[in-house]
């Protein structure tokens, strides 16, 4: 995928009080080339050179990123979404910082509050067969030394959201919870949360230890700001986009090549 920038006016044109962010500084775009994915390059891992298939997995998850990230800033161009600043990699979210959302106003779904939303995006080459609740405490699932989702789930919610609400931290990726696994059962196909009713003792005591908390309360104000949705396949997001795109009136300045 390949986002032309001569006549790029989405960074010019934004609606007034938008802003875009990206970089480990969270800096303002402004004018500067827009994040794209990695196209060149080599890739490496602790072992040496990996494979020709890690490269492609390895872009293919970067396009993923760069693809979700322009849906979203294409956003603040429609005010019935009230989002008003998108970042890129921000430092302030923690380890959910592949993309940031923020809106101009707390949003009410569910009886829950939030201002922000915090995505983490996970790329799958192939679908397999889906991830598990124990996937979630695993730092592997997430290609991480630094932590598993849960454990970076903690960090931006002690943050951003002490009492359950402020924000929403957004597990976003092609796969879906495993149909046979307990975390199948327990998450809402309304707004993808984890129900907190339907999260088993057993399951309640292996999250706690893993996180270091003693009391239940605590492990659900963790939970309460996750989501585990499903995003579109890789194909599906380039055709996403080009539709946003067009419906946002970039059709004359923007060309994607898919």
């Amino acid at each position: 995928m390949r986002i032309t920038c001569a006549k790029f006016h989405l960074l010019t044109a934004l609606p007034n009080g938008a802003t875009m962010t990206c970089g480990t500084a969270g800096t303002a775009i402004g004018r500067r080339r827009p994040p794209q994915a990695r196209t060149t390059g080599r890739v490496t891992d602790r072992g040496g050179t990996v494979s020709s298939g890690q490269i492609a997995a390895r872009k293919q998850g970067d396009d993923y990123q760069a693809l979700f990230f322009w849906r979203r800033a294409v956003d603040l161009f429609h005010p019935s979404t009230h989002i008003v600043q998108v970042g890129f990699e921000c430092p302030d979210a923690g380890r959910f910082d592949d993309v940031v959302a923020r809106y101009d106003d707390v949003q009410v779904y569910g009886g829950h509050r939030y201002q922000v939303d915090f995505y983490q995006l996970k790329y799958h080459v192939r679908d397999g067969n889906g991830y598990g609740w124990e996937d979630l405490a695993r730092p592997a699932f997430i290609n991480s030394d630094k932590g598993s989702l849960l454990q970076r789930l903690h960090v931006v919610q002690q943050q951003h959201a002490p009492d359950g609400d402020g924000c929403r931290c957004i597990l976003l990726s092609p796969q879906v919870p495993q149909p046979r696994d307990p975390l199948a059962r327990m998450r809402s196909n309304d707004d993808c949360r984890i129900e907190w009713r339907r999260l088993t003792k057993a399951i309640q005591r292996v999250w706690l230890a893993h996180l270091g908390l003693d009391e239940p309360a605590s492990l659900e104000r963790v939970l309460k700001p996750l989501r585990l949705m499903q995003g579109p396949p890789l194909q599906a997001a380039r055709e996403d986009l080009a539709k946003d795109l067009w419906a946002a009136g970039l059709h004359d300045d923007v060309d994607v090549y898919l």
